[in-house]
């Protein structure tokens, strides 16, 4: 591991091809593609479409997307945060419920404001070892907002970004 600066803090970016393997390996277990992108861009069909049905949504700026996973490495938590756009991983500190590091990923994209660099969290896709991709974008965002309000202690002192949840918005 390589000490680095990320965002307000310092992480150690994982560099072993054995350790990023099996963490791969475990988020392919549970069908998270890292690189898989959710959005959609809004033209005439996709307007019709949003005109016929129910959806919400949240919006994406031009930050940086990252996938937050709490999981176990040799029986010792991990909070790593994976880049998207070029796969690399970062181990940090963080506060979050004991159980939430048996295998929990959040989806989110970092943005600074000021000085202070955060993670606007937009989705959740494993709780506890559980996928949630089956379930409705609500249901998700509503567990997803419990989390960062229940089980996620904000420290400034060990954390790189401060956690906030994006907001939703109804078509």
């Amino acid at each position: 591991m390589k000490p680095i600066k990320l965002g307000n803090g310092k992480a150690l970016q994982i560099t072993e091809t054995q350790t990023i393997r099996h963490i791969g390996d475990l988020l392919k277990k549970y069908g998270v593609d890292i690189e898989y992108k959710k959005y959609h861009f809004l033209d005439k069909n996709r307007a019709q479409e949003l005109k016929a049905t129910k959806h919400s949504f949240v919006l994406n700026t031009f930050g940086t997307k990252y996938l937050l996973f709490l999981t176990k490495v040799n029986s010792k938590n991990y909070a790593i945060y994976i880049n998207r756009k070029n796969e690399s991983f970062y181990y940090v500190k963080t506060r979050f419920s004991e159980e939430l590091y048996s295998d929990t990923v959040l989806e989110g994209e970092t943005v600074k404001i000021g000085n202070d660099w955060l993670l606007l969290v937009s989705d959740i896709h494993l709780y506890r070892g559980q996928t949630l991709q089956s379930i409705t974008f609500d249901e998700r965002y509503r567990r997803m907002t419990k989390l960062l309000n229940e089980e996620y202690i904000f420290d400034e002192y060990v954390e790189p970004f401060r956690l906030f949840k994006k907001d939703v918005f109804d078509y």
